[in-house]
């Protein structure tokens, strides 16, 4: 126990003391618990006391351990106690501690005060861990390889629990428990990857334990070799069935082929192949899988594709594999008919070919009429072809009314495209016609025009000079392109005023498309067609949507100079589908159609088109 006298006023006859007494100690916690007396005691023989209660204060290590009042009072050789308690205090990291003391009190003579040092006991502390990294020599290990096993020592973990465990800048692992021994080997399967594609790095093993002592070692680890993943074998296929069923499998062919391919690949070192990829045409296309779907070829010849892969540590391998592709044109048709009085005759050129093939994929050719402007088609002619190009004479037949105009359509179909043409046939070009049963003349033209019958029907301009009429003239509709009056036109006997009519009127005889012209006037020469595009196949992708190769759609007949052309779709077997026209001269059109829902082959996909152009 430790003592300590402050100063009191010499009137009070007493000491100011104050008792400090350790009575325990903890290492684990490195404290120490204190008991405390402030106190007055009597000085030769005298005596005192206060009813009033005075301020008391001690405080320990700058920590305020008592701040309140107190009465005091002490005979002829006794003491008064003015507070008292105990209080804890904690030591320096190395076990040591002193720390200052000051303490007053207030008396009826005075302030009475203290000021001291106590210096403790030291507190024994554990000592600190050390680590060491050997070899099965007991040699200090600096470097190591996978594979690699060495032995990691730690001293002073008596009375200590805890683990050791691993680091590099990406990953860490377990080692085992604290110990003073443990073995350890540097695993390939763990760590292989660790360093990505580097030769070494490094690993810090650190001892943790329970107190919150810690002891580390880092030592470099070394990749000696990273060995580059490893193509054996590459099998190119064709996914397209009915390709294969014609064909068969030692060609590939544009645009209706699904190349395809299987890529059989090793990684080293406990690596793994991540992707794969294959690249034809410029295009590249890759796969998490040894399954590679490469779409359709668009060339023809002698084609390579390069294989590649790249293992989980980015090292790659490439493969190269040619394949043999016959160029597809789809087919083709073209037109022409003449009349000859009821009769039709045609001339038929299809076009049809597959590049050293040509007995293997047989295109029918059929050839439709029909009455305009809503009669029916019905098939005057189909045979098959397996020539890649043929011009046939057609008789349509007989039996057609030579007043009325008719449409032909010429379709041409192989196992994987079609096309079709349309032609139309006027009426039989006449001077004068003469229809007995409604008693009609045409003059130019055939009478059918008008409602009802007794009818002149006259095409061209009609120029009269002094026609007069004696009774009443009746029509109950009229089709006048021109109409010349010399002098002057009267109806029910009164004047007509044209020049009246013409500026109360400006509504336009004829509708209006795109233009202030009428369609298909003397000088302007309109075509409308269908055409079936289907299966169409998707090789490409913009924005997340995948679109198909190029097709093209050929006229029937050439439309010279193009001023509006428009396409729009007719008959699809898929939903989120948009064909558009790319660009177009005097023969057809050239289109692209865009699937905003999938890459999947579109079976079927037919259009409409108008062209407008130039006789």
């Amino acid at each position: 126990m430790a003592t300590y006298t402050g100063t009191a006023p010499s009137s009070l006859y007493a000491y100011f003391k104050l008792d400090m007494n350790v009575i325990s100690q903890s290492e684990a916690d490195n404290t120490s618990r204190i008991r405390y007396r402030l106190y007055l005691e009597s000085r030769g023989g005298g005596s005192g006391y206060s009813q009033t209660k005075r301020a008391t204060s001690l405080i320990c290590n700058n920590q305020t351990i008592e701040n309140t009042t107190t009465t005091y009072s002490f005979d002829k050789g006794g003491s008064s106690t003015l507070c008292s308690g105990t209080f804890t205090i904690t030591h320096n990291s190395d076990g040591t501690m002193s720390f200052p003391i000051q303490a007053s009190v207030g008396t009826h003579r005075g302030t009475c005060s203290l000021s001291a040092t106590m210096t403790l006991p030291t507190i024994a502390r554990a000592k600190p861990m050390s680590m060491s990294i050997v070899d099965s020599v007991a040699d200090t290990v600096y470097y190591a390889n996978i594979g690699d096993s060495v032995t990691i020592n730690v001293t002073n973990i008596s009375g200590r629990s805890g683990n050791i465990r691993w680091e590099t800048d990406n990953y860490s692992g377990y080692v085992g428990s604290l110990a003073s021994s443990t073995h350890f080997t540097f695993s390939s399967s763990t760590f292989s990857d660790v360093f990505g594609s580097e030769s070494s790095g490094y690993v810090t093993f650190t001892a943790s334990a329970d107190d919150g002592t810690t002891a580390s070692r880092t030592i470099t680890l070394r990749i000696f070799e990273i060995k580059k993943p490893n193509i054996s074998y590459v099998s190119v296929r064709e996914g397209n069935s009915q390709v294969k069923s014609v064909f068969g499998s030692d060609y590939f062919y544009t645009n209706i082929s699904d190349v395809s391919a299987y890529v059989s690949a090793e990684a080293y070192n406990s690596a793994s192949i991540e992707k794969y990829l294959a690249t034809l045409d410029g295009y590249t296309t890759y796969s998490d899988s040894s399954t590679i779907n490469i779409g359709s070829v668009t060339k023809s010849g002698e084609r390579n594709i390069t294989f590649e892969v790249v293992d989980s540590r980015n090292q790659r391998a490439s493969y190269g594999k040619n394949i043999r592709v016959k160029e597809y044109n789809p087919p083709t048709a073209e037109c022409s008919v003449t009349r000859q009085g009821e009769g039709l005759n045609a001339s038929v050129k299809v076009q049809h070919t597959v590049s050293g093939s040509t007995d293997k994929n047989t295109c029918n050719v059929t050839v439709d009429v029909r009455e305009l402007p809503s009669g029916s088609f019905s098939t005057k002619y189909s045979a098959n072809i397996n020539i890649a190009s043929t011009t046939q004479s057609v008789n349509l037949g007989s039996g057609y009314k030579e007043f009325a105009s008719y449409e032909v359509r010429v379709t041409a179909t192989d196992k994987f495209r079609s096309y079709t043409a349309l032609v139309t046939v006027p009426t039989q070009a006449v001077g004068i016609s003469i229809n007995p049963k409604s008693n009609c003349v045409g003059i130019g033209k055939f009478p059918d025009k008008l409602v009802g019958n007794d009818n002149l029907e006259v095409k061209g301009d009609i120029f009269a000079k002094n026609i007069e009429a004696n009774l009443t003239l009746k029509a109950w509709d009229a089709d006048i392109d021109y109409l010349n009056v010399k002098e002057e036109l009267k109806i029910d006997d009164k004047k007509l005023d044209i020049d009246a009519i013409d500026k109360a009127s400006k509504v336009k005889p004829f509708a209006e498309y795109n233009s202030t012209s009428r369609l298909d006037t003397d000088s302007t020469r309109d075509l409308f067609g269908t055409a079936d595009l289907g299966p169409v196949s998707y090789s490409g992708s913009i924005g997340g949507f995948a679109y198909s190769d190029v097709i093209r759609v050929n006229f029937p007949y050439y439309v010279n100079s193009i001023s509006y052309l428009n396409m729009c779709m007719v008959g699809t077997s898929d939903t989120g589908i948009f064909p558009f026209i790319i660009s177009y001269d005097s023969s057809g059109f050239r289109l692209r159609v865009l699937n905003i829902v999938n890459s999947n082959t579109t079976n079927r996909l037919q259009i409409s088109y108008h062209a407008r152009g130039e006789n």
